[in-house]
């Protein structure tokens, strides 16, 4: 565990001592102007569910077991809500979880439910994560075909928002695609663009 990550921790316990799964209600809808209760109630869930997933996402290397059991109570809690975007995240830390066991499968789905619901809500940088972490499974299951399609849909989204890591590791897949392919003129020239950087 780093230094400081006790702290972070730390603050992600007190959000779920301050809030738990029995206070998230779903977010109403009437058709009518909310009053300050419903929309100050719904603003409080997301932050919950965004801290929740934060959280597990930085537990991703560190206790795969904690932040998968965070990324589930978020998607939980989400699918609770009607929180789309908190279920993608959900989503894309429950799929790391699979693909980090070599649940390719499982991890497949997580990300293209994900994909589907950052489609939905029309979110490209939750878009451009699903799409690069499509790109590993079929890497890791050999289709490099799939792979080189999504990584590069991938870039060009991250290219859009600036991204710059997004693009640096876009291009690095990409650029090991090429080398799997005989490419190997294009593959360094992937490489040597990104050493510049």
């Amino acid at each position: 565990m780093r230094k400081n990550e006790p702290q972070r921790l730390g603050s992600s316990y007190l959000c779920t001592r301050r809030l738990s799964p029995d206070t998230i209600q779903p977010v109403k809808n009437s058709g009518s102007i909310a009053n300050k209760e419903d929309i100050s109630s719904a603003n409080e869930n997301i932050r919950f569910i965004d801290e929740l997933n934060k959280t597990a996402f930085e537990f991703r290397h560190l206790d795969q077991k904690k932040s998968v059991e965070l990324a589930q109570k978020a998607l939980d809690l989400s699918i609770k809500t009607g929180y789309q975007k908190g279920q993608g995240k959900a989503l894309l830390n429950t799929g790391f979880y699979e693909f980090t066991h070599s649940n390719y499968s499982n991890a497949f789905n997580s990300f293209s439910r994900a994909l589907h619901i950052f489609q939905d809500i029309q979110d490209q940088e939750g878009i451009g994560h699903a799409n690069y972490n499509l790109g590993l499974v079929y890497l890791r299951i050999g289709d490099y075909d799939n792979a080189m399609e999504v990584h590069q849909e991938s870039l060009r989204i991250r290219k859009e928002l600036a991204d710059e890591e997004g693009i640096a590791s876009c291009k690095s897949q990409i650029g090991y695609i090429n080398s799997q392919f005989g490419h190997d003129e294009i593959a360094m020239k992937e490489y040597n663009m990104e050493k510049k950087r």
